[in-house]
C-alpha cells in the first residue's frame, strides 16, 4: 500500500511540473507578443521611441543658465553641468511655465490643462479628466513614473514626499487602479538605482518620468546642489541600455521660474528646457516659443497620439530638436616653418581643418611640381623662387565637402656656411658646481640641432645645457651643431675648461674687548674667517642693532644678555655664521645644589654640592638642613638620625653682599615604611651649546607602593628645554622602572649652571632629585663647518643597579644639531671602532 501511495505522489508532482512549464511558456509567448505589439505602434521614422522626463523646480532660465541667453545680462556659469549638456545637445531659450505655484504646472504637463487647480496641496485621485497615461496605454505604449524617496511603491497608497504637488499621476481619478499603481515607483536619492535599473532592463518602458526630492530638484536647495545631482545622474541615463541601443530622448525641464524672459515678452515665465540623447540634434539651440503644453504636443506628434485638450492641440510641438544636424561647413588652412626657407632646407607644413565630418584626407601641391599627402608633410625645394602651395582637404560626409587653402612661399638661395660657438658660466669653474653652457649658431639653415661632449665621458643636447663636473681637472668641451639644409652642414666648437677643487667651508668666529663689558661702554668686536673664497664681507647683528666690517664697535645702553650673530660672505656668496651670547653688566645671582645619595636612609652620610652663577664672585655658602643643623662651604656632608621629610636650604652671598636662597625637599627613607626611591647615576652633566642629552631616572619599589608613577621636571633658570619620556610608568611591587630625562640645549644658550628638579609621584608620595647641567662656553667649531660625524657623538653607558642584582643600561647621548651620530648599546664592533678612531682610543 505504501509503495502505491508513493507512486501516485510522484505522478502528481510530474503533472504539476508540466503545468508550470506550460504556464511559463504561455507567459513568455504572451510577453513576446505584447512587446511586438508595442513596438509595432511606433514607426521607425518617429523622432524617438523612448523618452525620459525629469522635472526640476522653481528656478528661471536666467537663474540657471544665464550664459546661454544674451538677454540675461550675465556670462556667469551657475550650473556648469546643465550648461554644458544644453550646449552639447538641444536647448530652447523661450520655454515658459503655465502659472504658479507648482501643482498647476504638473497637472498641465500631464492633463493638457490646469483643470481648475490654482494652488498646491490638491490630492489625491480627484480629477476626472483624460490624461497622458490614457493616451499611452490606448496606443499600446508602456510607462513607469518614479518619485524619489516615496512610500507605498507599486501600490495605490503611493505617496511622494510632496504628494501630488510635484507628481501628477496621483491627481487623476482613473489612475487609481492596481495595474496603473504598479507603475508608480519609488527610487532612492541621489543616484536613483531603481530608476536607472528600469533604463537598463530587458523590457524598456516607452515613457519614464522622474520627480526628484526637494533637495535634488533645487526646490529647497541651491542651483549648484541641483546641478551636482544632474551631473551624477544624467551620465548614468545616457550610458544606459535605453540610450545606447535605442532611439531615445531625455527632457529636463523646470516647472516654474521668476516671471522673467530674456527674449520676447519679458514678463513671461521662461524656464530651462533641455533635450539630450541619441535622438536629439547636437549643438542645437532655438528661440521658438514653447510651453508645458508643447511637451504634450511633442509626444502626440511623435507617437501619433490624440490630443487631450485644445491647449496641447494648438501648442507647437518641439520636433525641430530631433534628427541629425547637418555638419558645419568644412574649413582648411595651413602654416609652414621656417617662414623664410632656403634651397635645400626642409620646410614643415602643418594643416588645420574643422567642420565637415571627420576623418579628413589631405593632399598638397608644393608649387614646384611636387605633391604630398598627410596633415603634416615636409618638403625640400631645390631652386629659389616664389611658389604657390595649395592644401586640399576632403571630409568623410555624404555629400562630401572639399576645401582648398593656398599660400605663396618664397625660397631663397643656398644658405651661408654654418658656424658654431659657445660660452659658459661661471668662468671660474669648481667641482660639484653647476656650469651653464650657452650655444650660438649662424649661417646654415634653421632649425639647428645641438649636441655636447663635456670631456668627462658625459654628453648633452640642446642649445643651452647645464653640467656639473664631479672632480677637479682640465676638460675639453665640444659643441656640435647641425643645420636643416640638404646637404646638411655641420660645425664644431671646442674649449678647454679648468675645473678647480672647491674651497673649504667658511669658518667664522669673533672676539670682543672688554670681555665683561658694562652698559654704556664701547665694545670692540673682531671677526675671524677662513675657508671659502676671499675676500670676505662681514655683517653683524648685535641683538639690539646691526653693523658691518671686520672690527666694528658697539655700545649697549642696558644690562642684559645679547645674542650676537656674525655672518661672513665670500666672493662666491657662500656664507658662514657664528652666534654667541654677550653678557653686559652683572647677571642676577642664582644658585642651586645637588646631593648624593638621592634616596638616603637614617645614618647615611649625605654629600651636598653647591654651585652659583651671576652676581660678583667669589661666593660664600651656608646650609640649613631643616632640623636645626647647619653648615658652610661649597660642599657639606651631613647624616640624619631619623626618617622623615626635611627642607634643605642653601644661602649664597656674593662679593657685593647680594644673596640668594634655594630650597629642596629631602626624604630620609625608613626601610620598614612603604615607599619608593628615586635615583640617577649622574647628578651633574657637562654640555656644549647646540647639543642634546638624556639621562635615566630610576624608580625602585620599597616594600609596598606600586601602580602609576607620574614624572615632571622644572629647570632654573630658564634656558634648555627639558622633557621626560615616558611621563608615566607602572611600578610593580618590589619592582623598578625608569624614565629618560631629555635635555635640549640650543646653540644660543648662555653658559653656566642650570638646575633641573625631577619629581616622581605615586598617590600621596612625592620624591624629587636635582640634576645640574653645566653649559660650556661656545666652542670654536663654525656652524657651517664639516666635522667628523662620529666625533660629534659622545656616548656613555651607565649601569644602574636594580632589585635582585638587575642592571639597567642607559645611553647618555650628546649630539650636535644637524650632525647626529647614533651609537647604540648593541652596535657592531666595526661601528664602535669607527667611533673610537675619532675619539682617539680603542673601545673594547
Amino acid at each position: 500500500m505504501e509503495t502505491e501511495i508513493k507512486r501516485r505522489i510522484r505522478i502528481i508532482r510530474l503533472v504539476l511540473l508540466i503545468a508550470v512549464l506550460v504556464a511559463s511558456q504561455t507567459i513568455s509567448f504572451e510577453t513576446s507578443g505584447k512587446l511586438q505589439t508595442v513596438n509595432a505602434t511606433l514607426s521607425s521614422s518617429a523622432p524617438f521611441q523612448y523618452i525620459v522626463t525629469i522635472l526640476m523646480e522653481n528656478s528661471g532660465l536666467c537663474d540657471v543658465t544665464p550664459s546661454l541667453a544674451a538677454g540675461c545680462g550675465s556670462s556667469s556659469i551657475q550650473a556648469p553641468y546643465l550648461t554644458t549638456l544644453a550646449q552639447t545637445y538641444g536647448f530652447n531659450t523661450h520655454y515658459t511655465g503655465i502659472g504658479h505655484p507648482s501643482e498647476p504646472n504638473y497637472v498641465a504637463l500631464f492633463g493638457g490643462s490646469t483643470l481648475g487647480i490654482s494652488s498646491d496641496g490638491n490630492c489625491c485621485f480627484q480629477l476626472n479628466a483624460p490624461n497622458l497615461v490614457d493616451r499611452l496605454e490606448a496606443a499600446g505604449l508602456t510607462w513607469k513614473a518614479f518619485a524619489e524617496d516615496a512610500s507605498g511603491s507599486g501600490t495605490c497608497n503611493f505617496m511622494p514626499p510632496r504628494e501630488g504637488d510635484h507628481y501628477p499621476f496621483i491627481d487623476f481619478s482613473d489612475m487609481k487602479t492596481s495595474a496603473r499603481c504598479a507603475n508608480m515607483l519609488t527610487t532612492t536619492s541621489p543616484l536613483d538605482p531603481e530608476f536607472v535599473g528600469a533604463l537598463n532592463g530587458a523590457t524598456l518602458p516607452n515613457y519614464v518620468w522622474l520627480t526628484p526630492n526637494d533637495t535634488d530638484n533645487m526646490h529647497s536647495s541651491s542651483v549648484a546642489v541641483g546641478d551636482a545631482y544632474l551631473a551624477a545622474l544624467v551620465p548614468l541615463i545616457l550610458s544606459s541600455r535605453m540610450f545606447t541601443t535605442q532611439n531615445a530622448a531625455l527632457f529636463i525641464v523646470f516647472d516654474e521660474g521668476n516671471d522673467f524672459c530674456p527674449t520676447g515678452n519679458s514678463s513671461s515665465d521662461c524656464v530651462v528646457a533641455a533635450w539630450a540623447g541619441p535622438a536629439v540634434k547636437k549643438a542645437y539651440s532655438s528661440s521658438t516659443s514653447y510651453n508645458h503644453y508643447s511637451y504634450l504636443s511633442t509626444l502626440e506628434a511623435s507617437w501619433n497620439l490624440p490630443s487631450l485638450t485644445s491647449n496641447d492641440a494648438s501648442a507647437t510641438p518641439m520636433t525641430e530638436f530631433f534628427g541629425t544636424s547637418p555638419p558645419p561647413t568644412l574649413s582648411a588652412s595651413f602654416t609652414y616653418s621656417p617662414s623664410s626657407p632656403q634651397i635645400g632646407q626642409a620646410v614643415s607644413f602643418t594643416s588645420s581643418a574643422s567642420g565637415g565630418s571627420t576623418p579628413y584626407t589631405y593632399s598638397w601641391s608644393f608649387g614646384d611640381g611636387s605633391t604630398g599627402t598627410g596633415s603634416s608633410p615636409n618638403h625640400t625645394y631645390s631652386s629659389a623662387g616664389t611658389l604657390t602651395v595649395a592644401l586640399t582637404v576632403k571630409d568623410n560626409g555624404s555629400p562630401q565637402q572639399t576645401k582648398t587653402s593656398q599660400q605663396s612661399i618664397t625660397v631663397s638661395g643656398a644658405p651661408p656656411s654654418l658656424t658654431a660657438s659657445f660660452a659658459y658660466s661661471p668662468s671660474s669653474t669648481q667641482a660639484e658646481q653647476p656650469v651653464t653652457f650657452t650655444s650660438s649658431a649662424s649661417g646654415g639653415a634653421s632649425p639647428f640641432t645641438f649636441s655636447w661632449s663635456f670631456g668627462d665621458g658625459l654628453t648633452g643636447t640642446g642649445s643651452s645645457v647645464t653640467h656639473t663636473y664631479s672632480s677637479a681637472g682640465t676638460y675639453t668641451t665640444a659643441l656640435t651643431v647641425k643645420d636643416s639644409s640638404s646637404p646638411q652642414q655641420t660645425a664644431t666648437s671646442q674649449k678647454t675648461i679648468s675645473v678647480t677643487s672647491p674651497p673649504a667651508p667658511i669658518s667664522v668666529t669673533f672676539t670682543l674687548s672688554p670681555s665683561s663689558p658694562v652698559a654704556g661702554q664701547s665694545i670692540s668686536f673682531t671677526a675671524s674667517a677662513s675657508g671659502g673664497a676671499p675676500p670676505y664681507s662681514y655683517s653683524w647683528n648685535y641683538g639690539d642693532g646691526s653693523g658691518t666690517g671686520l672690527q666694528p664697535t658697539h655700545t649697549y645702553n642696558n644690562d642684559g644678555t645679547y645674542q650676537v650673530t656674525l655672518t661672513v660672505a665670500d666672493s662666491t656668496s657662500s656664507t658662514g655664521t657664528w652666534v654667541a651670547p654677550v653678557v653686559v653688566g652683572t647677571a642676577p645671582l642664582q644658585d642651586g645644589f645637588t646631593y648624593s645619595p638621592t634616596s638616603p636612609q637614617p645614618g647615611d652620610n649625605i654629600n651636598f654640592t653647591a654651585s652659583a652663577r651671576g652676581g660678583t664672585p667669589p661666593y660664600s655658602y651656608s646650609w640649613d638642613f631643616g632640623n636645626g643643623a647647619s653648615a658652610s662651604g661649597a660642599s657639606a656632608t651631613y647624616s640624619y638620625a631619623t626618617a622623615g621629610s626635611y627642607t634643605v636650604t642653601l644661602a649664597v652671598i656674593d662679593a657685593t653682599n647680594r644673596s640668594n636662597n634655594t630650597s629642596q625637599s629631602l626624604t630620609i627613607y625608613s626601610p620598614a615604611h612603604p615607599d619608593f626611591t628615586l635615583n640617577t647615576d649622574q647628578s651633574t652633566l657637562n654640555a656644549q651649546p647646540g647639543s642634546d642629552q638624556s639621562l635615566a631616572i630610576v624608580v625602585t619599589d620599597i616594600i609596598g607602593p606600586s601602580g602609576t608613577i607620574s614624572f615632571n621636571a622644572t629647570i632654573t633658570p630658564s634656558g634648555p628645554q627639558v622633557s621626560l619620556d615616558p611621563a608615566n610608568i607602572t611600578l610593580a611591587s618590589q619592582g623598578s622602572g625608569s624614565t629618560s630625562l631629555i635635555i635640549d640645549i640650543a646653540s644660543t644658550t648662555p653658559p653656566g649652571p642650570y638646575w633641573i628638579q625631577v619629581n616622581a609621584t605615586n598617590g600621596s608620595i612625592t620624591h624629587s632629585i636635582t640634576v645640574q647641567v653645566d653649559v660650556a662656553q661656545h666652542n670654536q667649531l663654525p656652524i657651517t663647518g664639516q666635522g667628523c660625524q662620529f666625533c660629534l657623538g659622545i656616548v656613555a653607558i651607565i649601569a644602574i643597579p636594580g632589585l635582585v642584582g638587575a642592571v639597567t643600561l642607559v645611553t647618555v647621548r650628546m649630539r650636535r644639531r644637524r650632525r647626529i651620530a647614533e651609537v647604540r648599546d648593541d652596535a657592531k664592533k666595526e661601528d664602535s671602532n669607527r667611533v673610537s678612531r675619532c675619539l682617539g682610543r680603542q673601545l673594547l
